[in-house]
This record gives structure tokens, sequence and C-alpha cells, in this order.
């Protein structure tokens, strides 16, 4: 039992016992008393309201408690209420009596009389002794739970404190005030603990104290669900790989990059000199910082983010308040959340919340009023509400002044120039301005290169840092001093590399490694500079030159190694080397490996890949922890040079293909790690697991060759039956948490084969076992739906409407554990692409919807029957609308491009469209159904004109209107209260056009 539901409940019984108490003690003051002066003069009217309300709050509270979770406190006070009820009823009796007599106007005048015919001096004692044990007993039971709660509310704000910790969440304030109100709890409860005694409260004083006492739980509890309410929302922003770019990008070198903050510190020219710490003071709009490949963009862009001259300088520009400096790193061969739009905004959106949670409450309404342990309140961010939200943020009416660092731009995996459309725009919102770094690309010169005083060129600014590097990397070697004693030529090497490196780091690194190991092999200084003469001085040429090193008897093992590396779309870890070095004895290897537990060899396995590695690609691959990375990203661009990949294939075996080398190993992990089945939150919904990861991972890459009839696609399909016979084979553990305990491995991999466009591999299973989908609790149709935008699965979703499954599936879900709602696969493919707006008044379109009228996704569901009328339920919770009248409305928010297909797709839907039982848009009473949907439809056409969230044009806007007019004539519905709004939305000319196609299709009905 929650206290507060407890308190709220003890509060109807104090002001019970309070109410009756004064009574009572009115009572006890008339018996025998010829005076009126002790009675409090009340209306007999206003006591039997009052009891009878007392008595509804006690039926309630007897209601309550019987379906709230039991202990002995519940049974206590529901003991209470009991006796309290009895009671009440009892005086609501005596009064009811008396107020039928009317004789008497006041209720001490009743209750007189009451006393001389009806009760005793005794039984008046003996109620008042009862409410007096009463009020003793839920004292005590107020405090009892009162102290409960707060040792609970204790241990939940330390789990928060250390939730918050995780994330250095700002919410110190919100800490200090919970601590207040806990305190403010104790001393309600201290002056209540004081009952009974001779210095006690009073019973007047009694009720208040308890309705205090539960104001202040409320406000506790209120405030601690806010603070978890902030923590849960900031989860979803972030991501597992949000900081591990942040942690990959090497420290800058000690005494590196001082002049970003002191410009004297400079060796180039006065006009090469830039004003970086003048934009961080006083600056706004974006800073551009661009160079060459390798020349340690990111690692400045780490340095300047992360450094405290820069939050010492952004003071001055955010004063009077603390700015919120936010940065991401985009990363070419990482996650897609590391390398995409929705990456960047939740990233910075993090940021923004950790320093500033209380702004949660305001810009994200949709997720704060959702439950936050629900699947709803943890949905994926769409890149359109993520905008949305900092729009939000900047337009609120608060002193919060925001920088951004954001590197790697050309990094970015979707278009570069809408990326640099998005950030100039973002830069022009108030109090926000971004420092960005690029390679030189035109797109993103022509985007940020128009102010050269918001510009700097890094490998233009970093010939003393570089010197620096190079003296710190080769002078303290213990045969350098013996060098520089045999000749005076040292610094002039020095110098040398400087030059030659053009300001390529990465270059510079790479050469001071290579002249160390020659220092080691006591080369002098003539040998140290025929080594650097020989080292070209482009990195492309010096990775050449790098790979013509590797033994001869290395070389299919380097091809292949470089080639699996270049086609993983991000780092892999040592047991994809370690068993893919597996793969030169026997390509099949993967067929009868046995279950081991690598993690007790980790460290030797870690050792075993990190030598082999050194001899196939000579530091091009290097081991990170437990993976396997890019020396850098210039590494990948020369593997993807067309003349190193054609030598590359070339030196592979013959029967090495990148893709499917990759899939072996993610399907002998499945095979040898002890993986249990991931938590399954829905159907076709599984929480992030290993398991899940190599599965995904392998009908991700045969995806890739479904259409594949040669070997490499048979192999690819051997590979695919083979990993569900070792899954079936496996006793794998189902989690606790699991909301469907039963279910099994087969169920797992079909649903994910589902969802993985494997259209030719799916059909083959259903030809040879058409009961092959029958095992799944959701239709398949719905099971594809649940991942990605349903166009990509097209191909699936034609085959299985071929296969006989069904759009209008009926699915019984419960909401809150209760009520009942019908979903099929097509309500829940519109409730995927068409929204309701907040007031409930029109349709928005969601990302995918415009992908999916293009796929012809609408075309196949009608053609096998798609019900026009079906209920459309939302996943947030239990609003409704109606298949047909969704698309309808969404016409105001149509592309120009989608308008014929829309149309199509319209009239179709139209064709069966009935408003029997429909639920219309907005809530206004209308004589019948089609009144209210035509009368909305047409004030909206002229209202949304001239609103700024819709673009849509009024030509195309007839054309619908000329549909639903055909329609309105062919169902009778009524027109004629309509046209006037038709009037005021279109004008006299466009009405008429509309009246003259109703009144042909109405002449046609006729004959």
């Amino acid at each position: 039992m929650d206290a507060l539901s407890a308190l709220s409940i003890a509060g109807t019984v104090t002001q019970f016992v309070s109410f009756t108490g004064d009574l009572i003690s009115k009572a006890s003051e008339l018996h025998g008393s010829t005076s009126d002066a002790t009675a409090e003069v009340q209306n007999i009217d206003s006591v039997y309201t009052t009891l009878l309300e007392f008595s509804y709050g006690l039926k309630n509270a007897t209601r309550d408690l019987s379906e709230l979770e039991s202990n002995l406190e519940a049974a206590r006070l529901l003991g209470l209420v009991a006796e309290c009820q009895r009671d009440c009823d009892k005086l609501l009796d005596i009064t009811r009596t008396l107020k039928t007599e009317g004789e008497h106007k006041t209720w001490y005048q009743c209750l007189r009389k009451a006393i001389e015919s009806k009760w005793k001096l005794p039984e008046i004692r003996l109620l008042d002794e009862r409410l007096q044990r009463t009020q003793i007993t839920l004292v005590l039971l107020i405090c009892s739970i009162s102290s409960e709660f707060q040792r609970l509310q204790q241990q939940r704000i330390a789990r928060l404190q250390k939730d918050g910790g995780l994330h250095r969440l700002n919410q110190d304030r919100q800490f200090a005030e919970l601590r207040h109100i806990l305190q403010s709890i104790q001393s309600q409860v201290s002056k209540l603990q004081t009952v009974g005694s001779g210095h006690g409260i009073s019973r007047i004083q009694y009720p208040s104290h308890v309705t205090e006492l539960e104001k202040q739980i409320q406000k506790l509890s209120v405030n601690a669900n806010d603070i978890q309410k902030q923590q849960a929302i900031l989860d979803t922003l972030s991501f597992d790989s949000r900081a591990v770019r942040h942690q990959a990008i090497p420290d800058a070198h000690p005494g590196t990059f001082q002049w970003a903050f002191d410009a004297d510190d400079l060796e180039e020219e006065k006009e090469d000199k830039i004003k970086f710490t003048h934009w961080l003071r006083h600056g706004e709009g974006i800073f551009w910082v661009t160079g060459r490949p390798g020349s340690g963009k990111s690692t400045f862009m780490k340095h300047i983010a992360d450094n405290p001259h820069t939050r010492t300088a952004l003071r001055q520009w955010a004063s009077p308040s603390e700015p919120v400096i936010s940065s991401h790193y985009f990363w070419i061969f990482g996650t897609s959340m590391q390398k995409s739009k929705e990456g960047l905004l939740q990233t910075l959106l993090f940021e923004i919340f950790r320093q500033y949670p209380v702004l949660l409450k305001d810009v994200c309404p949709d997720r704060w009023e959702s439950d936050f342990s629900s699947s709803s309140a943890a949905k994926p961010w769409s890149a359109v509400e993520l905008r949305h939200v900092l729009d939000l943020v900047t337009s609120l009416d608060i002193d919060i002044k925001i920088c951004f660092f954001i590197d790697g731009l050309d990094e970015y995996s979707g278009d570069h120039l809408e990326v640099s459309e998005e950030l100039l725009r973002l830069s022009k919102l108030k109090n926000m301005k971004c420092c960005v770094s690029s390679r030189p690309w035109n797109v993103f010169h022509d985007a940020f290169g128009y102010d050269r005083s918001q510009h700097l060129c890094l490998h233009n600014l970093t010939k003393r840092d570089i010197r620096h590097y190079v003296h710190d990397r080769l002078t303290p070697h213990p045969r350098w001093q013996r060098l520089v004693d045999q000749t005076v030529y040292d610094s002039q090497l020095i110098e040398y590399i400087t030059e030659k490196s053009s300001g390529v780091f990465l270059w510079v690194a790479l050469v001071t490694d290579r002249l160390r190991s020659g220092l080691t092999n006591d080369d002098d200084l003539s040998d140290l500079s025929s080594r650097l003469a020989g080292f070209p001085s482009d990195l492309e040429s010096f990775f050449d030159h790098i790979l013509q090193t590797v033994e001869p008897f290395y070389y299919e093992k380097m091809a292949g190694t470089l080639r699996l590396a270049r086609a993983a779309e991000k780092p892999l870890s040592i047991l994809f080397y370690e068993f893919h070095d597996k793969e030169y004895r026997d390509n099949e290897y993967f067929l009868n490996i046995k279950r081991s537990e690598p993690d007790k060899e980790r460290e030797s396995m870690r050792g075993r890949v990190e030598r082999r590695l050194n001899a196939y690609c000579k530091g091009l691959l290097e081991v990170h922890g437990d993976r396997v990375e890019f020396l850098h990203r210039t590494v990948a661009d020369y593997l993807n040079l067309p003349d190193v990949a054609e030598r590359l294939s070339i030196q592979s075996p013959e029967w090495f293909h990148p893709e499917l080398s990759l899939a072996k190993v993610h399907l002998t992990c499945i095979k040898i790690l002890p993986f249990g089945i991931p938590n399954r939150s829905h159907p076709g919904r599984y929480d992030e697991s290993p398991l899940d990861e190599h599965l995904r991972g392998v009908l991700t890459l045969a995806s890739l060759h479904d259409k594949d009839k040669g070997t490499v696609g048979d192999r690819f399909r051997r590979l695919l039956y083979d990993m569900e016979l070792s899954l079936n084979a496996e006793p794998f553990e189902t989690p606790a948490s699991c909301i469907s305990p039963d279910v099994s491995a087969s169920l797992y991999f079909r649903e994910r084969l589902l969802q993985s466009r494997l259209p030719n591999y799916l059909n083959k299973m259903l030809l040879a076992n058409a009961k092959y989908l029958n095992s799944l609790d959701w239709p398949p149709l719905a099971i594809v739906l649940e991942e990605g935008c349903p166009s990509q699965h097209i191909e699936t979703i034609k085959l299985l409407l071929e296969h006989g499954q069904r759009p209008n599936e009926q699915i019984e879900i419960l909401v809150f554990g209760k009520t009942k709602r019908i979903r099929t696969p097509w309500t829940i493919l519109l409730s995927l692409l068409i929204r309701q707006t907040m007031d409930g008044l029109a349709s928005r379109l969601l990302p995918d919807f415009g992908p999916c009228l293009r796929a012809g996704i609408f075309d196949l569901f009608l053609k096998y029957g798609a019900d026009t009328n079906a209920s459309v339920y939302r996943r947030e919770g239990q609003s409704h609308t109606t298949a047909w009248i969704d698309v309808l409305f969404a016409c105001f928010d149509i592309r120009a491009q989608d308008e014929e297909l829309y149309l199509d797709v319209l009239r179709r839907l139209l064709q069966n469209a009935s408003v029997n039982g429909v639920t219309p848009m907005g809530y206004e009473s209308a004589t019948s159904a089609s009144e209210t949907i035509l009368t909305r439809f047409f004030q909206l056409a002229r209202v949304l004109e001239f609103s700024p969230d819709f673009e849509f044009s009024s030509d195309f806007v007839i054309r619908v209107s000329e549909y639903l007019v055909r329609k309105a004539c062919w169902a009778r519905w009524s027109f004629d209260s309509i046209w006037p709004k038709v009037e005021k939305a279109f004008g006299d000319a466009k009405t008429t056009h509309l009246k003259s196609i109703y009144q042909a299709e109405y002449f046609c009905l006729d004959t």
C-alpha cells in the first residue's frame, strides 16, 4: 500500500473523527443543560449533508483499500474505516429522522431532543471513547506509514542520485528540495506523535496536520517522479556508443595547439593568425576548422572542446549565465548513431538537458506525460522530433547560451549539403553557435568558408607543434644523445621532418616511429637521413611503402584481413580476427566448431591477434582494448582506391569473400559463446544483446546476396539454414524480465528473419514448409512492420500477402492491463505513417509516409482487402481514429511529388468508406458523423492555408474535395449545411465548380 493512497484515506477518517468528535462534545455539554450558550448553532441540513459526504467518502475509502495491495497497515486501516462507517451511518440515521420532523431549525435543538428521546449519556461517552481510540490508532498508523515512506524515499533518492551521477546530471537543487520536504514530513510526524499527551494537539488541529502531511508526501512524490522522468528521458537521448569516438581520439601532445588561445604563439605570418579566442568571447555563427587528411583535426577539436580555456572564454559570451558546451564526433566506422543526424542531435540535446534538466517538462510534453516505465516513453527519437525539441529549447524565454563543437562533418553518412544547411540554421538560432571541423571539401567551403576571420586551416598552423612533437619523440631515445655527440646536424633532421610533413601529423607519427626503430638499430645520422628520404611525402604512397615491407608469405592473410576490416561497418572485436585466421586452414571451420569459453583466454588471444596483425598489416590495423581499428581514416580511404582494391583482390585466396567471411565469424560466435535469447519486450522487438548483434549481422550480410543465384548466394543460404539449426539445438535461457517467457529460439530467429529483407530465402522456406511461420504468436505482417521503414520491406510484405497473410488479421491488445483494443497489420501500418496533431484536429505525416506511398505499400494492402473503415489505435494511448479519415485529413501535409499517388490511394479508400461507427476528428457534436467530418475538413482547408506548419497547394485540396464531394453524393451524405463552409474555404467560383460536380453525380444516381 503506497503512503499517498493510505494518507488520502486516512485524511477522510481524520476529518470524520474531528467533525463527529466536535458534535459529541456539544452533545455532552447539552446533556442536562437548560442553556443554549455552550452550543454552536448549526443548521440541521448542513450537518446531514456533511455526514452524507463522509458516508460516501468512507465507502469509497473501503473500495479503494480493497483494490490496494494487502498488508498489515491496509488491514488495520480498513478496520478503522469500517468502524467509522458504522458510526457515520448511525448518526445519519438519527439526523435523517430528526430532519424529517421539521420542528427544529438548528442542530443543537435537534440534538437536545435526540438526547432526551433516543440517546443516553453512556452511549455518547462510548462513542466519544471509540472516536478517541480511533484517533490514537490512526495517528500511530499514519506515523508508521509515514516513517516507512521516509525510509523508502531516502533509498529512492539515493538511487536517483546515483543514477543521475552516471550522466553527471545537474539536479543538485532538486535533491536539496527533496531533503527539505523530507524534513518537513518528519516535523509533521513529530507533531502528530504528541496526540494524547498533556500538551498534544487538539482534534481541531489534528486534521490540518494530517492534511499538511499528505500535501508534503504528495509534493515529495511529484518532485521525485520529476527527477526520475528527467533521468528516463535523458537515458533515451543517450546511446551506448555516444562517448566511444571521443575516447578513441588521441589526446593532443603536451604543449601543442597553445596558439588556439594565444595567437602570438604562432610562427606563421600575421595575416594567417586566427581569431578563435575572439570568436569564443564575442562571435556568433559558425567557426570552421579544416585541414588535410591526417592533420590532426579530431585531436584539435577534442582539445579545444575539453580545454578549460574554452569555457573561460565562453563565459564572457554567455554572461551572466554559465555556457552550455556540447560536443559530437562523427565517425565513419562507427555505429549508425555515430555517423547520423539523429546521433548528432541526440548528443547535443543530451548535453543541454544534462545541464538544464528542468527544461524537459516544457520542451518534451508528450514524453513527459508518458509513463516513463513504458515503451512509449522510451521510443526512438526521430530526426523531426529532435529538431523540433532543439528549436523549442532556443525559443524559450530563458538565458541559456549554447556552443556546439562538431567534428568530422565529412564522416557524416548522409547528405553533406543538408547537414551543412542544418548547422547554418542552428547557428542562427537565438543564443547558439557552432565550431565545426571537416576536410576542405567544396560543399563545406561553400557553406562555411565565407568569413576568413571564422575559419582556420590546421595544416598551415602547426609547424611549431610538429617540430615540438618530433623533438619529444626522438630526443628521449637513449641513442639520440650519442648521435648528437657525433654530429651537429640533429636540429637539421628535425627541421627537415617538420618541413616535409606539410602539416600532416599522421605522417609525422609514422615517420618518427620508423626513425626510432632505426635509432634502436644504431643507425647514424646518414642512415636516418636515407630512411627519411625514402619515405614518400604523401600518405597514400607511404601506405604502399608500408605494405611492401610485409613478407610475401603473408600476402594472402594481409589481403584478406584488410578486406575484412574494410567490409565491416564498424571496428570488429579481436574474436573476429582470431576466428578468421582459422578460415585460411579450413574455409568451412564454422560448421563443426564446438562451444568454448574464449573469455578465459582473452588476454592470450589479444596478444596473438596483435602479433599477427603486426605481421600481416604492419601497423595499419591496431588493437585498442577488445577492438581492432584502422590506424586512421586515411587507411580506409587508401584501401578504397580502385588500384589498391584490385591488388588486394588478386592477392586474396580464390575462395575468399569478405562479407561471407564476416558472416562465418558471426555464426561462429553464436555457436561458441554462452548467449541467452534477448528480452522480447514486444512481438518483433528485442532488447540489444550480443546474440542479437551477431544474428542480425549474419542476416544483414545475407540480405545483400538474397537474389544471388551463384556460389556466394548458395553459401549464404546454407549458412542461414545452419544458423537456425544451431539456435534450435542450443539450450538457450530466457531472461526473467521477458514479457513472453515462452519465446523459443525458433520464434526469435523467424521474427528476425521476417525483418531482414530476405524474401527469396523466406520464399524458399515457405515452399518447403507452408507452416513455417505458424508458430508465431503475432501476424507475420505485423512483425515485419516493427522494424524500420515499411517501404524497405516491400518485397517481404508482397511475398507474405501472396502466401495468404491477411492485412485485417486481428490482434487483441490490453491497454493499461485491462482495456482491450483491436489492431491489425493494416492499422499498425497507418499508426506508423500518420499521427494526429496535439489538438486532434488534423493528420500529420510521419517521415516514412512518403517512401511507403512511392513504394506501393498502400496499393498492396488495399489490393489484398485492407479495411477502409478500421479503427486505428495509436501506441501512445487509447485514442483512435478511422483509416480512411486519417488518410483524407493527411492531404494538407502531402508533398507535391506525391500528389498523384496520394489521390489514387484516396480514391480507392473512399470507394468503401463509411461513417457508421467511425470516430470523426475533433470533439464537437453534429447531426451526423458525415456532417462532422465534412465540416472539419472544409474548416481546416480554410484555416491551415495560413498556417506556417502546413504547406499545400490549394488546387490540390480542390482536387481532394472533388473526390470527397463525389463520395458524399454516392453515399447520400447531406451537404446542405456544408456549402457555406466550402464557400468560406474556397470562395464563390470554386464552390460553384464543386456544386456542379455534386449535382452531376446526383443526376447520374437518379437516372
